[in-house]
């Protein structure tokens, strides 16, 4: 058997041996535990390695033209803010990030606006995709507003609170840039 061959079958047995199994138990409270050491009582676990991350997103079936709407019911707009989510950390050094808002409800030629802190943040545009850039860092609230175009409405998006992280403000460039300048 050659070295490569030999190399090849170490680090196979070595992989094999590596691999724990996962024991679990109720305690006499009725906690589970899980372990990878066998105690008394214990079951082996065999880990589903099929699992995938499923996300479902509710139906928002329009109703039809003819369809009547209900007595009482309105059709009202629904304004969320997608990304980032509520309560996020950014790190970004250059305070850049997106947001994305979508809204149902509204006409197609509506006008977009992001607010950030109560302030208006940029200029009106026709979709809810904004581009950040350059915001200082610490706690920020988010809000996006809706207006069709020909409608005194206003939609708001629920208000949300992102962090942002910069290194610091006096060095908004990376650490690495200021490291290699620092050796020259």
């Amino acid at each position: 058997m050659n070295m490569r061959n030999g190399l090849f079958l170490c680090l196979l047995l070595l992989s094999w041996s590596t691999m724990a199994a996962v024991y679990k138990w109720i305690d006499k409270d009725g906690n589970v535990h899980y372990s990878d050491k066998p105690r008394p009582g214990a079951v082996e676990v065999k880990p589903n390695v099929t699992t995938l991350n499923e996300m479902s997103w509710p139906s928002n079936k329009p109703k039809a033209q003819n369809e009547a709407i209900p007595q009482g019911e309105t059709l009202a707009a629904q304004v969320t803010i997608v990304s980032p989510q509520d309560q996020q950390t950014i790190r970004d050094n250059n305070g850049r990030f997106e947001v994305t808002a979508v809204a149902q409800g509204v006409s197609k030629k509506s006008i977009w606006r992001l607010f950030i802190n109560g302030n208006p943040y940029g200029n009106e545009q026709t979709s809810g995709r904004f581009q950040v850039d350059g915001l200082d860092r610490g706690e920020h609230k988010l809000k996006v507003v809706v207006n069709p175009q020909g409608s005194d409405a206003a939609y708001s998006s629920d208000e949300i609170t992102i962090y942002l992280h910069r290194h610091s403000k006096n060095f908004p460039s990376s650490p690495l840039i200021r490291k290699k300048a620092s050796q020259q």
